[in-house]
């Protein structure tokens, strides 16, 4: 089983690309992979919760929903959210503050993280480098848990291992290792955070997740610490039953 936690239907590219599930599903097959959590961006919460829904459409055995809002949005975020979450069953949530430039702040965060807490489902959360403000709103919120995407920072091998640190003694937080481009850290920041708190993704289709998969086992991890990475903790976190 490998579950892939990170991929967009809309992404968040320069061309702002949507994909299909067909275009999805193949990847999968190529990779090996069996299931995948998708969700869009780049689109109003209702929007791309919508255009999410009907693309996974007849396809749910395979490509699990997870539910986006905007922190600007305020009241209609969490209206989305008992909508996506409540209504629907979806699993857990996205949010990209990359999406809400220099505005975002703990006291807009705060309503948002207390009625994913209430729902009882995970925020995957791509932070775009803020730290500091980060991780002080996953420490002060420990009854929510957070998956941060990328590492906490695909880029700088410094914030991999900083956020694998705090990951490490942080019992609500997790991370995802996808779309690293430092993956000569991985397997440092694997034993550091311990293979307990980190998730697979992708971030595909732009970045295909067959070359994704590959920096894990790259990293010739324990067997029983490949699988909770490339799905037991998924399972753990997305609270998946017996899938």
């Amino acid at each position: 089983m490998i579950i892939d936690c990170h991929a967009h239907i809309k992404g968040g590219d320069a061309g702002r690309r949507e994909f299909t599930a067909d275009f999805l599903l193949r990847q999968l097959d190529e990779a090996g992979i069996d299931k995948q959590m998708v969700f869009s961006i780049m689109l109003p919460s209702r929007e791309s919760n919508d255009l999410t829904r009907d693309r996974v459409r007849g396809h749910e055995d395979r490509l699990m929903p997870l539910c986006h809002v905007i922190a600007q949005e305020a009241e209609l975020a969490l209206d989305e959210l008992d909508r996506a979450i409540g209504d629907w069953g979806w699993k857990g949530v996205k949010m990209h503050w990359g999406e809400s430039a220099e505005v975002i702040s703990l006291e807009m965060m705060q309503p948002i993280v207390e009625r994913i807490s209430e729902l009882g489902v995970p925020l995957l959360l791509d932070t775009v480098y803020k730290v500091d403000l980060a991780m002080l709103m996953v420490y002060e919120n420990p009854n929510t848990t957070f998956v941060v995407a990328h590492w906490g920072s695909p880029q700088n091998p410094d914030l991999m291992e900083r956020w694998a640190r705090f990951a490490r003694v942080t019992p609500n937080c997790y991370l995802d290792c996808s779309f690293c481009h430092c993956w000569w850290k991985m397997t440092e920041c694997f034993e550091v955070a311990t293979c307990d708190k980190v998730l697979f993704g992708s971030d595909g289709p732009l970045w295909h997740p067959l070359p994704e998969l590959m920096k894990v086992r790259v990293c010739r991890l324990a067997p029983e610490d490949e699988e909770k990475v490339l799905w037991k903790n998924a399972v753990k976190v997305f609270k998946l039953g017996g899938d």
